[in-house]
């Protein structure tokens, strides 16, 4: 049986008796059938409104490289309130369990396995609503430490927080991602909007997921696709052309981690 299927069948059995669960204001069918939209199509993690692109670039990835982790990870989750990924604790604290997120803003499977994630690394500030900014900031050596827990494994980290990175770096990123790698970028979120992609930025504040080869047009063009916002496969530029410099002035480099052996035949990489 191939691990999606294995990951589905998980999902099956805790249906029959899902319980009452931890969560007072979500409801495990919302829950289930959440899950089970993001096994056959990890691009649907959506955080939406809130600040948890660290954490949902995580399960992105890991769906793809372990889907019975994920599956597992959202039963536990749901029944006791806190879970277990590889090494990884999760354990959001009372206020957040007992946050009713608007469905307008995420979905109750994103907020649920999401905001846990981002909460139990909070050592100050509380993750407990889908307008907390501070609280949702995922910084590299976090999502590089998250990887290696979860059972992804080690792999770079080629970030700044302050300075943007050269061509080299995302030619780097590129060869990882072709050679059985996950690679997230750290980006301004300018980049991601054709009306703001020429923008210097100050910051980054965005994590995306290579899910496709990135490509130099001409002397000084870009394209390529990432995982992002509900989507497995959004190009960049979404419309017209993106300039490498453009590009530049909103890449702060990436975070890779090696995927397992049984990555291709469990779930195909997206193109």
């Amino acid at each position: 049986m191939a691990a999606i299927d294995e990951a589905k069948k998980i999902l099956d059995d805790f249906e029959k008796s899902p319980g009452s669960g931890s969560w007072p204001h979500l409801k495990s069918a919302d829950i289930i059938s959440g899950a089970r939209a993001r096994l056959d199509d990890p691009g649907k993690i959506r955080q939406g409104a809130a600040s948890l692109c660290g954490p949902a670039s995580l399960l992105f990835c890991l769906i793809l490289n372990d889907p019975k982790a994920y599956a597992w990870y959202v039963t536990h989750l749901w029944t006791n309130g806190s879970a277990k990924i590889g090494t990884l604790d999760v354990k959001p604290g009372l206020s957040l369990r007992t946050y009713d997120p608007p469905a307008s803003k995420i979905a109750p499977v994103d907020w649920m396995t999401l905001a846990s994630i981002r909460d139990s690394e909070n050592a100050v500030l509380s993750y407990d609503s889908v307008d907390v900014a501070a609280g949702g900031i995922t910084m590299p050596g976090t999502l590089s430490g998250w990887l290696s827990k979860v059972g992804i494994g080690s792999g770079k980290n080629v970030t700044n927080v302050v300075f943007t990175k050269g061509k080299s770096d995302i030619e780097e990123a590129e060869k990882l991602r072709a050679t059985m790698n996950h690679v997230c970028l750290f980006i301004n979120a300018d980049m991601l909007d054709s009306a703001k992609q020429d923008n210097k930025s100050v910051i980054p504040n965005h994590w995306v997921v290579l899910s496709g080869p990135v490509s130099f047009l001409d002397k000084d063009r870009i394209v390529f696709t990432v995982f992002t916002w509900g989507n497995g496969s959004r190009s960049v530029p979404t419309t017209g052309d993106l300039s490498l410099s453009s590009f530049l002035k909103n890449f702060y480099g990436f975070v890779s981690a090696p995927a397992k052996s049984t990555y291709n035949a469990s779930r195909p990489r997206p193109r």
